[in-house]
């Protein structure tokens, strides 16, 4: 959460401001109640310090900056994620060069980006070199229409497609690595454990593997 007391240079106008006792936080957002129990204590100890003084202490203005500003707020942890995501890829390009680096993310671009991953950006500027588009629904045919999304954002980058097999039948796992196929994805992955569970049986992830490659 950021917070910002008063305008700055580059917020000279604020979208939300309060002014006097700190306000009270909403009931369901325990950091915006920190800040208001901080700010105060804060109002308290001053306003006896300027009482003391003689004088009258002027009350902050406060901002919320994530309420205030929520879709600079969204930019701003994007580009801290970007910025973490190049440095990742240059170190481990300097110690493995030929080393594959691909991300899981959302299949939807904008699902993505409200969950800071702006994998197509990250596509185009060279930071990842195959991107993985997870998808955990059960209905194969949203499935499908989640991977031919995510493939047309992917553009002629590659695209390996993440399975949720854990929660699927024999059957709508083929079904799945099907569709992953005709959208031309470069591979499918899934929870390992999973398909070695007992549950499963001995010899599951064998006999998957030989039944997606017989077609």
């Amino acid at each position: 959460m950021g917070v910002q007391l008063g305008p700055s240079e580059s917020d000279p106008t604020p979208a939300h401001v309060s002014q006097g006792p700190a306000p009270k936080p909403p009931a369901d957002d325990p950091q915006a109640r920190l800040v208001s129990r901080v700010l105060a204590s804060t109002e308290d100890t001053w306003g006896k310090v300027f009482k003391d003084a003689g004088r009258t202490y002027e009350r902050p203005k406060l901002t919320l900056y994530t309420r205030a500003f929520p879709e600079r707020w969204r930019a701003f942890r994007v580009d801290h994620l970007t910025d973490l995501l190049t440095q990742l890829r240059e170190t481990v390009r300097t110690s493995r060069p030929g080393a594959v680096i691909s991300a899981a993310v959302a299949p939807d671009p904008v699902e993505a980006a409200g969950r800071l991953q702006d994998w197509p950006a990250w596509l185009a500027k060279g930071l990842i070199d195959v991107v993985c588009p997870m998808a955990s629904t059960t209905d194969s045919a949203a499935f499908a229409s989640q991977m031919a999304a995510a493939r047309e954002a992917a553009g002629r980058h590659p695209l390996w497609v993440g399975i949720g097999a854990s929660s699927l039948s024999h059957e709508q796992i083929m079904d799945d690595i099907l569709a992953a196929r005709r959208i031309g994805a470069g591979g499918v992955g899934f929870s390992y454990d999973s398909l070695t569970a007992p549950a499963r049986g001995s010899g599951y992830l064998s006999r998957l593997g030989k039944a997606a490659f017989s077609f």
